[in-house]
Parts: C-alpha cells; sequence; structure tokens
C-alpha cells in the first residue's frame, strides 16, 4: 500500500523564504491566476509563479471529473523525450502517483526514484531522467477537480517546506481552475443561445412555409456542419 512519504530534506537553499514572505508570494500568485479567464492562461500564471520559489524541471497538471477520471492533462515544462500518448495513459496501469493522489486526497513526495519505484510513476521518471517528484490534489469544494506534479532531476528536492507552499498554492489554483471552467461552459451556453435566437428571428420572418423550411435547412447545416438535413411535412 502507498505511503506518504515526507521527510527533512537537508539544509540548502531552496529559495523560499519565511512565513510571512510565503504567505504574501502565494497571496499574490493566487490572485494573479483568479484574474485569469482561461485554464490556459491560468495555468502559464501558475508555472511562472512558482518558479521562483519551487525547484522543477517539468511540471504536469491534470484535471478530473466527478468520478476522478483524468479528463485533460497539460504539460507546461515538457522536456524533449516526454510524452504521453493519450490522457487514460496515466490510469491504465493502475500503479501511478497521480491516481493514488487522486484517490486518497493526499499529497505523495518522492525523494529518488532512482533508490524507490513503487509506482510506474516512477520507474518511468527515472528512465527520464527525473529524480525527485511530488504530487498535489487540487481540492474545491471537497471535491478533486485535478492535480499537479512537479518532477527535477536532482534527488531529494522536495520536503516539508516545499509540500507546505504548494499546498497553499493549491486552494488557489482549484479556485482558478474552476471559475475558468465555469466561465467557459457559460460563454458556450450563451453562444449557443444566440444561435437559436439567430435562427428563430429568421425563421419567423419568412411568411411562405417552403421559404420557411428552406431557411430552416439551411441556418441548421450551418449550425451543424457536415450533416445531411431534410425537413418533412
Amino acid at each position: 500500500m502507498a505511503k506518504l512519504s515526507i521527510t527533512r530534506s537537508p539544509a540548502k537553499n531552496r529559495n523560499l523564504y519565511s512565513t510571512l514572505q510565503w504567505q504574501k508570494a502565494v497571496l499574490q500568485l493566487g490572485r494573479a491566476m483568479a484574474s485569469k479567464l482561461s485554464l490556459d492562461a491560468v495555468f502559464r500564471e501558475f508555472a511562472a509563479g512558482i518558479k521562483g520559489y519551487i525547484p522543477y524541471h517539468r511540471l504536469l497538471i491534470s484535471r478530473v471529473n466527478p468520478q476522478n477520471r483524468i479528463q485533460r492533462i497539460f504539460i507546461l515544462s515538457q522536456a524533449a523525450n516526454d510524452a504521453l500518448e493519450t490522457s487514460g495513459d496515466l490510469y491504465e496501469k493502475g500503479q501511478t502517483v497521480t491516481e493514488w493522489v487522486v484517490r486518497e486526497r493526499k499529497p505523495f513526495i518522492r525523494e529518488d526514484t532512482a533508490l524507490v519505484q513503487e509506482f510506474e510513476t516512477d520507474e518511468r521518471l527515472s528512465h527520464m531522467g527525473f529524480h525527485s517528484h511530488i504530487t498535489v490534489p487540487l481540492i474545491y469544494w471537497d471535491r478533486v477537480v485535478g492535480s499537479f506534479h512537479l518532477a527535477s532531476t536532482e534527488p531529494k528536492s522536495y520536503g516539508e517546506r516545499e509540500l507546505a507552499f504548494l499546498t497553499s498554492v493549491a486552494e488557489w489554483l482549484a479556485i482558478a481552475m474552476e471559475n475558468a471552467r465555469l466561465l467557459a461552459e457559460s460563454q458556450q451556453l450563451a453562444s449557443k443561445e444566440r444561435t437559436i435566437g439567430e435562427i428563430s428571428a429568421k425563421i419567423s420572418a419568412q411568411s411562405d412555409v417552403d421559404a420557411l423550411l428552406k431557411t430552416a435547412a439551411q441556418e441548421l447545416g450551418k449550425t451543424l456542419p457536415g450533416m445531411q438535413i431534410a425537413i418533412q411535412l
């Protein structure tokens, strides 16, 4: 059974400062992410915002549905040999860190993939040259909406200090993700309603039945490209 492994790392320069400075950095990054209107912009703001505080050479963010299945994966710092065939690739083998983190709703730290390869993720990252990694769940209103994963080519890059910082940032990231998702859904709904209104107006303007049916077929064809439209009385 996988267990959370968090140990105190040797003292070294991690670019993390006092608690007050952490809180200020988290607040600034949170506000910056919240101001973004698209998921892509949110993720890029997150990647740039943590760069000065947390060392990483690979960043992956996943979104999951209410059934905890991955819907989309974003790799923002992709190495030359870093690739995922499909979003389901993380789940097919059933022994990945992302799956464990989403299911258990807990963060996970691996200090050195060369020493321990409990998950398929460890083996894969080790072959890619990454020696340590951390994965944190993204929780919004008690629901896991995704996770993010950082990997480093150096062993023991992540410990309690990094986890404390990233856990705080994760709260803001989850909120920003859901805000962007809801905005995108509302925009799609508004677009559909506008289209329906425009089609209805054009159909209503026709007094002749044949012209009305022709207009309806033409407008439906524009809305549903690639489909054959036939209207029968």
